[in-house]
């Protein structure tokens, strides 16, 4: 029997509040954000070293989502040792699409700690890359959680009969990303070529637009 103490605890969870108050307007206008941060503190959870983030510009919310997304995923991922990750657990197959001439490409948004990947169901039967096949191109050490490769997906044939798909991750570097690759019956890939956004919240490989010939 669980102790009489917890039921409430699990009755009524205490949520958790991480705030990010982003100071770029008041600064660039030479405005007093105190009142502003006081506002936020009283929001967020105890302590405020844990869960309150004071950042002077938008541009320094890229180092606060991947420290986010590292705590998180260490808290919900799968363990190993000294480790945590997930592999296709979340995979979220079918997010997205794209009719092939003999089956089905489908995009996983959440395989491999939402960093993404694909799955293709055809004659040739069901491929699933590993994570490694696309490292190149999604190194570990950028730290990509949630890149969403799979977000958008679809494919393309060459004059020569070759057939390349196409996959979007529009929130690789807070930017997007789009490649172009083959893959044989193994889940190898080689990816023919990778095209990413410019700017900070490009998402570039969000939607359509994903059918660019290789240079």
């Amino acid at each position: 029997m669980p102790h009489p103490g917890c039921i409430p605890i699990l009755l009524h969870p205490q949520p958790i509040s991480r705030c990010i108050p982003v100071l770029g307007h008041y600064l660039r206008r030479q405005q007093d954000p105190e009142d502003f941060i006081r506002e936020i503190k009283s929001i967020a959870s105890d302590p405020d070293e844990k869960y309150f983030f004071n950042v002077s510009d938008e541009a320094a919310l890229n180092d606060i989502v991947d420290a986010l997304g590292d705590r998180i995923f260490s808290l919900e991922g799968t363990h190993g040792y000294n480790e945590s990750s997930f592999e296709l657990e979340m995979s979220q197959i079918g997010f997205s699409t794209h009719l092939l001439e003999d089956g089905i490409l489908f995009g996983m948004v959440g395989a491999y700690d939402w960093d993404g990947a694909v799955l293709e169901e055809s004659q040739r039967g069901r491929i699933v890359p590993p994570r490694k096949a696309f490292q190149k191109e999604f190194p570990l050490e950028l730290k990509n959680h949630a890149a969403y490769l799979g977000y958008a997906v679809s494919s393309l044939r060459l004059p020569g009969g070759q057939q390349l798909y196409v996959a979007g991750a529009p929130r690789f570097q807070h930017k997007g990303k789009v490649i172009l690759f083959h893959m044989d019956t193994m889940g190898a890939v080689m990816v023919v070529q990778a095209l990413t956004g410019e700017q900070v919240g490009a998402v570039w490989g969000r939607g359509g637009g994903l059918m660019a010939a290789p240079a």
